[in-house]
């Protein structure tokens, strides 16, 4: 139960893991005023936890997220390419099968479309897994190639 709850709530998250770090997120948070902070960690601890003990369906709960990730996602976005955009727009497109139908024709198949579901723990969810901690690295590598010229090194 608790590696789907921690990759669903991973895999929800992949647009903003994209790209910021936890850095990025830190000091962008960092920026708002005290109140809203607080509410945005209260909210996500809320949440956080009542996923967790809200039954099996974690990724229904794990959009919940959607407040404190949006906010994150529209203050750090103008701080990036249009390459890095792109590119998580792509992964999210990707990622999550936007082209592809349910299969409901098979309940295995159905429950295994997204991965995270319940003590559901096959090769279909350590490939989720993967898939998902690849997008994650891309996004740590385009971070890493486009960063700002004013923190890029010279040689």
């Amino acid at each position: 139960m608790g590696i789907n709850f921690i990759f669903s709530i991973l895999a929800y998250l992949l647009p903003l893991l994209f790209i910021a770090n936890a850095k990025t997120i830190k000091a962008t948070l960092s920026t708002l005023p005290d109140d809203q902070r607080r509410y945005l960690y209260a909210y996500t601890i809320l949440v956080l936890i009542l996923s967790f003990f809200g039954g099996t369906d974690f990724y229904r709960f794990a959009t919940f997220l959607f407040l404190p990730q949006i906010i994150l996602i529209a203050l750090i976005v103008p701080q990036k390419s249009k390459l890095q955009i792109g590119a998580m727009l792509a992964a999210i497109f990707i990622f999550n099968r936007i082209w592809l139908p349910f299969p409901i024709w098979d309940k295995g198949q159905y429950l295994d479309f997204y991965g995270g579901f319940a003590l559901r723990l096959n090769w279909w969810t350590l490939c989720r897994i993967l898939e998902c901690l690849a997008f994650i690295l891309l996004g740590f590598l385009l971070r890493k190639e486009y960063r700002p010229l004013s923190i890029k090194k010279t040689e």
